[in-house]
């Protein structure tokens, strides 16, 4: 059996989808979502979508509805602020330059207010905020560690660890993305 994400609205066109296959792909599925003062009420149509294979290549549990995948991705979100929350203070630690440690210190305080605001949506779609890794991201800051070890100190491990904290915050948009597309 193939590991991977599968979803089955893409097939039309072929991949990589268009923006219009992708819009027509999330429309159907998610009707509405309501977080905040009432529980979220979410069309439960079939996404048709599998969360692939472990580090043991086991079997991971079935994401079928949109709303399913919707706890999914908010719980990827508040694992990746919770990464950057737990690892900037040492990135910015490996930075010689003072203004790219002020930029840290502040992504850090963001990242803290966003991952309290996520757990609160996770909690308010009857979920726990912890319960999906965000692979992507933690790799990435695995990456950033990699980078303040092996690279001397000074502008080059500055501009080493500015492209990790850069491909750190594209992973988090496409993920913040993902989620308002389906709980739109």
């Amino acid at each position: 059996e193939q590991c991977g994400l599968q979803i089955g609205v893409f097939a039309k066109h072929g991949y990589p989808p268009t923006r219009s296959d992708l819009t027509a792909g999330i429309t159907p599925i998610v009707s509405r979502v309501q977080i905040g003062g009432q529980s979220p009420q979410v069309l439960e149509t079939s996404a048709r979508s599998s969360v692939g294979c472990g580090k043991g290549n086991e079997r991971m549990a079935e994401v079928d509805t949109a709303r399913a995948l919707l706890v999914m991705a908010v719980q990827d979100l508040h694992d990746g602020e919770t990464a950057m929350v737990e690892r900037l203070d040492d990135i910015r630690g490996c930075l010689s330059d003072e203004a790219l440690r002020e930029l840290v210190d502040l992504d850090a305080g963001r990242s803290a207010d966003q991952r309290w605001e996520l757990a609160k949506i996770a909690r308010a779609m009857d979920a726990e905020p912890h319960d999906a890794d965000n692979i992507w991201l933690r790799a990435i800051l695995d990456d950033a560690d990699n980078d303040c070890a092996t690279i001397a100190e000074g502008p080059l491990r500055d501009i080493a660890l500015v492209g990790a904290l850069r491909k750190g915050k594209q992973s988090q948009r496409v993920s913040y993305i993902t989620a308002h597309a389906l709980a739109h």
